[in-house]
């Protein structure tokens, strides 16, 4: 079975703010003060399109120039992240990129850790035997729509 998910981590207000914004997807808690919102088809597709591309980001399936607006733009006196992974049956790949403060400022960069880099960014704390992606549940589902219908 695959492992697809795309989602921004951040606070729950602030990834509030996103969603009542764009009145798409649901905001998830997790633990040590983060949540997810899942990247949805309808929510991307409610994101004004944009032709500034601050920042190239390359084999990303959504990290598109609006979605890097969006973390910039809803970053403003925080940190927001933004990852995508897609695995079948052990292989694949992961992404990640980080805002803060009105700028990206990690990534966009595919790799093993990238999101276990980002959540170390933002002051995520690793658990017993168990790097920062699985101290916060983010394992527990495979797809935004398992994220989803959990909620």
């Amino acid at each position: 079975m695959g492992h697809f998910v795309q989602a921004f981590v951040g606070d729950k207000a602030v990834l509030g703010r996103i969603q009542t914004e764009f009145r798409e997807s649901s905001v998830i808690e997790l633990p040590q003060g983060l949540a997810l919102l899942p990247m949805t088809e309808p929510l991307f597709d409610a994101v004004p399109e944009t032709d500034e591309a601050l920042v190239e980001a390359k084999g990303f399936q959504f990290l598109t120039p609006k979605i890097i607006q969006v973390l910039v733009r809803f970053s403003e006196g925080t940190r927001i992240g933004y990852f995508e992974t897609d695995y079948f049956g052990g292989a694949g790949d992961q992404g990640a990129v980080l805002a803060r403060d009105g700028s990206i400022v990690w990534g966009p960069k595919m790799g093993d850790d990238s999101i276990n880099e980002i959540l170390r960014a933002m002051a995520v704390e690793k658990a017993d035997n168990a790097d920062e992606f699985a101290a916060i549940g983010l394992g527990r589902f495979r797809s935004n729509q398992d994220w989803i219908s959990a909620s």
